[in-house]
């Protein structure tokens, strides 16, 4: 009787392992030159991950930094007047970079990309495998 009671509560916990991506379960393998959560990780930490940039589908220039997970974005575009500059969230999860930002003609973004080493401090942003930013790496 005790066994059997064992076993299902052995049962049940290696199940919710499973489910919730514990010990039992692998992380995928990170692509030919993805960079890794951790390593993006360390960047925000050191650093804000501060990057400047283009936007591939509209040519639009722009600066990047955190202080926290609060997201700081200066943004420059042909089409516009002035350059602008908006809060959001950015954060690593998993192996990827999560950005949030409502955009002052009320667009908003809510995604997240891997980041691909592309050259000297000069990467990509990929958002289901198509580069949508060219980015550099701003460091001291």
């Amino acid at each position: 009787m005790r066994i059997n009671a064992l076993w299902r509560v052995t049962a049940v916990a290696a199940v919710l392992l499973c489910a919730h991506g514990g010990v039992l379960a692998q992380a995928a393998p990170l692509a030919a030159g993805q960079v890794s959560g951790a390593e993006m990780q360390a960047w925000a930490a050191a650093d804000g991950f501060a990057v400047g940039g283009i936007t591939l589908e509209n040519g639009c220039q722009f600066l990047g930094k955190n202080r926290g997970t609060e997201r700081h974005l200066s943004v420059m575009c042909a089409n516009d007047k002035a350059p602008w500059t908006v809060t959001g969230e950015g954060k690593v999860v998993g192996d990827k970079w999560c950005t949030k930002f409502v955009f002052p003609d009320s667009r908003t973004q809510d995604r997240c990309d891997e980041l691909f080493k592309i050259g000297e401090s000069k990467y990509e942003f990929r958002a289901g495998g198509v580069p949508v930013n060219l980015v550099y790496r701003l460091v001291r």
